[in-house]
């Protein structure tokens, strides 16, 4: 054991020493080992010892003084070329040679989009309106432009034609009265419209078509009545409103179809859908699934079918379908599953025997359904 301990200790020494990375007769590399140790060593790759100056590089020689130098005058002499360097180089010329390597700056209308919305939060910063407006011309409408909210009632009519006054305006507490205006083509000002706390009504608009311009609309607290605008061909516009608290009350001449209510879910009252001769079916309701008093669809011209009405479920109090003269087909009625009262009578083209065959379907979802069915005059299928 003594033995081997020596030999690793010349080992050691020797690879600490320049001299031994010689391969001369005695160097580490010449020794030779016997026993387990030589076959483990014999089968590991040789490395290079890191440490081992190359043979071509002169060793200094440790008996030769190092120069004596002076730090602090090499420190000041270091500064004073680097200080006069600096003071070679102009102003002008540091700007000659960065400003080419700085990219070009390109506004893709970010901050055109920013200073817009600061403006426009400072045009709509007046907070809540409070008051009744009665607005026969746009002079008076603009009282209200930068407010966001009006607390009382606004009614529209005779000389407004424009509304880019509102554009604020996102709720209103109390009424919205559009009637009997003369020119008054488009609602677009009222596009930031969210809520109306009261109800909502449009009557006699001879020049507008359609009530696009309340697309942000989602709600009505009160009724919502559209009657009587001449001119007036669809509901597009209201795509958003989901609930209508009252009751809607729809009898417009010209109206030809309701797609644009298909969003609405809820009516807190009724729904009465009457005097609207052009109007050819109801599948803008298909979203419709409850209606708190009463559904009402009379004197309806055109329309063939109910099948608008497939996802009402629940009608609080009764369901009155009368003189609908091109009615022949009432089975969009048979998801009903709550009501009191079917009343189905004098459609001239509705067979009495569907009629019966809808109060029968429905006598078996409803409890103590009473009904009325008479004088439905068409000619039966066989």
């Amino acid at each position: 054991m003594p033995t081997k301990i020596l030999l690793f200790v010349a080992i050691a020494a020797c690879f600490l020493l320049p001299a031994c990375t010689d391969t001369a007769p005695g160097s580490a590399s010449n020794i030779e080992f016997g026993g387990e140790e030589d076959e483990r060593d014999a089968s590991l790759p040789e490395m290079e010892d890191a440490s081992t100056p190359d043979s071509d590089d002169p060793e200094p020689d440790a008996s030769e003084p190092s120069p004596d130098v002076d730090l602090d005058a090499q420190t000041a002499e270091d500064t004073e070329d680097v200080q006069e360097e600096e003071d070679s180089v102009s102003e002008p010329d540091l700007v000659e040679d960065i400003a080419p390597d700085e990219p070009e700056f390109e506004d893709e209308g970010g901050v055109e989009d920013a200073v817009a919305d600061m403006e426009e939060d400072v045009e709509c910063g007046l907070g809540t309106f409070t008051g009744f407006i009665n607005a026969t011309d746009n002079q008076v409408l603009a009282q209200l432009e930068g407010y966001t909210s009006l607390h009382g009632t606004l009614i529209l009519g005779s000389d407004v034609d424009d509304l880019s006054a509102l554009h604020c305006l996102i709720s209103i507490e109390g009424d919205l009265n559009i009637s009997s205006t003369r020119v008054l083509a488009s609602l677009e000002g009222l596009g930031s419209l969210e809520s109306i706390g009261g109800y909502l009504s449009m009557r006699g608009n001879d020049a507008l078509e359609n009530l696009r311009g309340l697309d942000a609309l989602g709600s009505i607290g009160g009724n919502l009545t559209l009657g009587y605008n001449t001119g007036m061909t669809s509901l597009d516009g209201l795509s958003s409103l989901v609930t209508v608290g009252g009751t809607m009350h729809i009898s417009s001449q010209d109206l030809v179809q309701i797609d644009g209510l298909s969003s609405l879910e809820s009516i807190g009252q009724g729904a009465w859908i009457i005097g609207n001769d052009s109007l050819e079916s109801l599948d803008g309701l298909q979203a419709l699934s409850s209606v708190g008093e009463e559904l009402r669809i009379e004197d309806n011209f055109k329309i063939t079918n109910l099948d608008g009405l497939a996802a009402l479920r629940n009608v609080g109090r009764r369901v009155d379908v009368f003189e609908n003269a091109s009615l022949a087909n009432v089975s969009g009625l048979e998801g009903l599953l709550s009501l009191e009262s079917l009343n189905v009578a004098d459609n001239a083209v509705l067979c009495q025997e569907d009629a019966e065959a809808l109060q029968a379907t429905l006598a078996q979802q409803v409890r103590q359904l009473q009904a009325n069915i008479d004088n439905n005059t068409g000619v039966c299928q066989d």
